[in-house]
């Protein structure tokens, strides 16, 4: 009888420790999959002129949504998926028309900066290494490309002049 009530108990442990250390997985499955956004650079907006010609720019609004989503992050999936939605916004971008005050060599450069960081974040994600320092590159990068807009139109240097002498 004391060997049918030993091994009953040491059942009752043997199960009952297995289902902790499967809670204690799930667990940490969780947190390995939900990760914090921080330090990401703040958004800077185009100036009310830049933003005038931007608005009639569909593939450009379409990137701008996109980047919206890299704010709102909040697992890892989500971050791979945002991360693809960009990288395919930025190549429509790359074959579209640009507008012609924004058809110039800074633009199509920062454009290109910013493809380049966002291939670093893909590859991170898929090396499964550290994608905070190339995600704050990214969203930098996103940055520059916008202020460059601002630089661009608010340059009233007609460079004509400068190049007839």
């Amino acid at each position: 009888m004391k060997k049918i009530v030993l091994a009953g108990i040491f059942i009752i442990v043997l199960f009952g420790s297995c289902d902790s250390n499967k809670k204690q997985a799930i667990a940490e499955e969780v947190a390995e999959d939900t990760i914090t956004i921080s330090g990401l650079p703040k958004k800077t907006n185009p100036n009310a002129a830049a933003a005038k010609i931007l608005e009639e720019w569909p593939e450009y609004n379409a990137l701008s949504n996109s980047f919206e989503q890299v704010y709102a992050i909040k697992t890892a999936e989500d971050l791979t998926l945002a991360v693809d939605d960009v990288f395919e916004k930025i190549k429509l971008l790359d074959e579209s028309k640009f507008p012609k005050k924004f058809s110039t060599p800074q633009i199509r450069s920062r454009q290109k900066v910013l493809e380049t960081f966002t291939l670093k974040l893909k590859a991170a994600i898929l090396d499964k290494t550290d994608t905070q320092t190339p995600l704050v590159e990214m969203v930098e990068a996103y940055n520059s490309l916008k202020n460059q807009f601002n630089i661009t139109v608010n340059n009233t240097l007609d460079t004509n002049l400068i190049f007839d002498e």
